[in-house]
Formats: C-alpha cells, structure tokens, sequence
C-alpha cells in the first residue's frame, strides 16, 4: 500500500513558550544557585548588606546572560517576547531566596541587568561574557573580588551561553513556538 501524500510531508510540531520557559528555568536556576555559591557566600561576620549586594550582582549578570542568550539564538522577537518574561517569571520566585534584607531586590536586580547588557556582543557568547564579568568584578567589593576565581567564572558563563544558545536553537529547528 503506497503512503498517502499527507503523510510523506514533514510536519513541524508546536511547542509552548511556556514549556520553552519552564525547561530552561530549571536549569538556568541550578546554574545561578552555582554562581551564587561562588561569588556571594555569606562569611562569619560579614554585613548582610554586603552579601546581598553580591547575590543581587549575581542574578542580574545571570539574568543579562538570559536575555543574551535568547537575543543570540534562532527565536523571532515574536518568540522571544513569549519566553522571557516567562522565564523571569518562574526565576523570580526562587532568586527570592538570596533576599536578605531587601524588598527591592527584584526590581534591583533587573535594573543592574541593563548594566551587564551594555557589554552584550550579538556575535560572541565568550566576548559577552568576558564583559558581564568585567561589569561584576567593577561593582562588587573588594573582599569579594579577591576570593573570585573570575577565570573560571568567565568560562562557565560563556559555556553555559554556548550550550544555551544550542539547545534553543535545536527547539527552534523541531518546533514552532506558540
């Protein structure tokens, strides 16, 4: 029996900007919980206006590296202006959890994000993150400077952009975004 024709086209499946939004706020929240541990750990005796200063640091340079990343993949602005939000959205509840004192903190943190996105390369994923940590290292104290392994920091973060970058342009290349 010949296959009919309807079934010999490929057709291009759907899948939701919120379970687009969903799957890569899971995995960019266990990014940022590393991050955090590494750059805002709480010290014996340190103020904790300091250490949110650096928590607050490190979700707006994750947050920035979000919306870098969804700026340099195959989504249209269409899919994008779908997504985003709905990824902050699912961040936000659990960044509440770096809050020490701060009922701003959100509204800080998405402020400083516009900060790191002035270093944004469209085309380089290593060049933006070379530049978001750059603008971390500038803004945070000294103490905290001095104990970060900015290297290392740099490559996880422009790995972890890469691999983003990927990963979202796969879903681009299966499915239509709704």
């Amino acid at each position: 029996m010949a296959a009919s024709s309807d079934s010999m086209f490929w057709q291009h499946r759907s899948m939701s900007a919120d379970t687009v939004a969903r799957d890569f706020a899971l995995t960019a929240q266990a990014f940022a919980d590393t991050f955090v541990q590494y750059v805002a750990a709480a010290h014996d005796g340190e103020h904790t206006a300091v250490v949110e200063a650096r928590r607050r640091e490190s979700c707006a340079l994750i947050w920035a590296a979000v919306e870098a990343t969804f700026s340099a993949s195959a989504f249209t602005e269409d899919e994008r202006l779908k997504a985003v939000p709905l990824v902050r959205d699912a961040l936000v509840p659990a960044w509440r959890k770096y809050r020490v004192d701060s009922e701003d903190f959100i509204t800080r943190v998405r402020e400083r994000s516009a900060a790191y996105l002035r270093h944004q390369d469209p085309f380089s994923q290593l060049k933006t993150a070379t530049g978001f940590m750059s603008e971390m290292v500038s803004s945070l104290d000294a103490d905290a400077v001095k104990l970060l392994p900015v290297k290392t920091l740099t490559a996880l973060l422009a790995h972890r952009m890469l691999s983003d970058v990927r990963r979202l342009n796969e879903l681009k290349s299966s499915y239509s975004i709704t």
